[in-house]
């Protein structure tokens, strides 16, 4: 992935965070007001925004949902639309969703066919997106030494560089070791080589600023099995 491809996604996300919960990235990265769950299910919503905007329409709301503070919520079109989004990346998401054994057991479960739609249905809520896109990478970022270890090596690196991650700005954060650890994922976790740049960035975000532990805390929590839903957001 290219330095300008990597920076044209986060500036996506900024411009999603902006619309969504009327804040800055910056601001959603580090409101006191928020443990660092809340900051990665914020994170992420965003994230699942993009997943899942092919395949929903947005609508403003005059106030804030109570769980993420969105004043967008993202109501599904009607499967008869869905075939028109098969030349996605998010589509091709979807797919290879499908093939991760744990979801195809969840969609049995609730009664959805092993169709790719059935996704859509079950995830429903951008945060079920992200959920389910969380688990799947869990595998390889809290599982896999090698790839834990490699992310860990790169994030100290950036620290010893001077750089206060605490203060950083997304930007900066992005910048400074961004480019190679994003190549890094896409390189080691199968899906991510199908995403598009905010999917890479949120996760460059959520790795460098909130914390490999946090995530694999969070993911544990909210993955597949147990998807971050929200009616209003």
């Amino acid at each position: 992935m290219e330095e300008e491809v990597l920076l044209s996604g986060l500036k996506r996300l900024k411009y999603l965070s902006k619309i969504e919960y009327r804040e800055n990235l910056s601001e959603v990265l580090s409101n006191p007001k928020d443990n660092v769950d809340d900051r990665i299910t914020r994170i992420g919503r965003l994230m699942g925004v993009e997943l899942k905007q092919p395949f929903a329409l947005a609508k403003r709301e005059e106030k804030p949902s109570y769980t993420t503070r969105a004043y967008r919520t993202w109501r599904l079109k009607k499967k008869k639309t869905f075939a028109k989004q098969k030349d996605t990346w998010q589509h091709r998401v979807l797919e290879s969703l499908l093939e991760d054994q744990r979801i195809v057991n969840e969609l049995q479960t609730m009664g959805y066919s092993l169709e790719t739609y059935s996704v859509v249905e079950a995830a429903q809520s951008e945060g079920g997106f992200w959920g389910y896109l969380a688990e799947v990478c869990r595998d390889y970022i809290c599982q896999d030494k090698k790839i834990r270890e490699k992310i860990e090596e790169n994030i100290k690196a950036v620290k010893k560089s001077g750089i206060n991650i605490e203060l950083a700005t997304p930007e900066i954060i992005v910048g400074s070791g961004g480019l190679a650890l994003g190549g890094f994922l896409i390189q080691s976790i199968p899906i991510l080589g199908l995403v598009g740049a905010p999917i890479i960035a949120g996760f460059i975000l959520i790795l460098y600023k909130l914390g490999i532990e946090a995530f694999c805390r969070w993911s544990k929590q909210f993955g597949v099995s147990n998807a971050y839903q929200e009616n209003t957001g």
